[in-house]
C-alpha cells in the first residue's frame, strides 16, 4: 500500500470514530427551545397586562385625583391671597399704632409729669398748649384696610378630605 491509500484508510477510520460526535438529537433541542419561547411569551403577556393596568391607573389618577388636587390648589391660592391682604392690613394697623404711640408720647412730654399739674392743667385751659402743635395721626378705617372680601366660608367634611 502506498502512502495515499494509508492516509485515506486512516481518515476513514478516524471519521468513523468521530462521526458519533456530530449526531445531534434535534427533537430534544427543539422541545427545549419551544418551552423557552413559551416561557418568554408568558412573561411578555404578563408585562403587557401590567402596562395596561398602569395605564388605566394613571388615567384614573389624572382624570379624578389630579383634577381634585388642582381645585384644592385654586382654593388654597384664594386663601393665600386673603392671608396676604390680612398681612397688609396688620402692617397698616401696626404703622398706625406706632404713629399713635409717638403722638401719645409727644403729648405726655408736653404735659408735666406731675399728676396734680395734669389735672389742674385741664381746668386751666388750652392757652399754654395752643402754641405747641400736636400732630395726631389719622385713625385707620376698616374699609381701607381690606380691599376684598375676607369673610370665612363654610367648611364641610368633604373639604377636609
Amino acid at each position: 500500500m502506498n502512502d495515499l491509500e494509508v492516509s485515506v484508510k486512516l481518515c476513514e477510520d478516524v471519521s468513523k470514530g468521530y462521526a458519533g460526535y456530530f449526531e445531534v438529537d434535534n427533537c430534544s433541542l427543539l422541545t427545549q427551545l419551544d418551552s423557552e419561547v413559551d416561557g418568554i411569551q408568558k412573561l411578555m403577556d404578563e408585562l403587557y397586562t401590567t402596562l395596561l393596568t398602569l395605564q388605566e391607573t394613571n388615567k384614573e389618577v389624572f382624570d379624578t385625583r389630579l383634577l381634585k388636587f388642582l381645585e384644592k390648589a385654586k382654593e388654597l391660592e384664594a386663601i393665600f391671597m386673603q392671608i396676604d391682604i390680612i398681612h397688609d392690613a396688620v402692617s397698616n394697623i401696626s404703622s398706625n399704632v406706632s404713629q399713635l404711640e409717638i403722638a401719645a408720647s409727644a403729648i405726655d412730654k408736653q404735659v408735666d409729669s406731675n399728676p396734680l399739674k395734669k389735672m389742674f392743667g385741664f381746668f386751666k385751659g388750652n392757652s399754654d398748649r395752643e402754641s405747641e402743635a400736636v400732630v395726631i395721626p389719622p385713625v385707620f378705617d376698616n374699609q381701607t384696610l381690606f380691599s376684598c372680601d375676607v369673610t370665612p366660608r363654610n367648611v364641610t367634611a368633604q373639604d377636609v378630605r
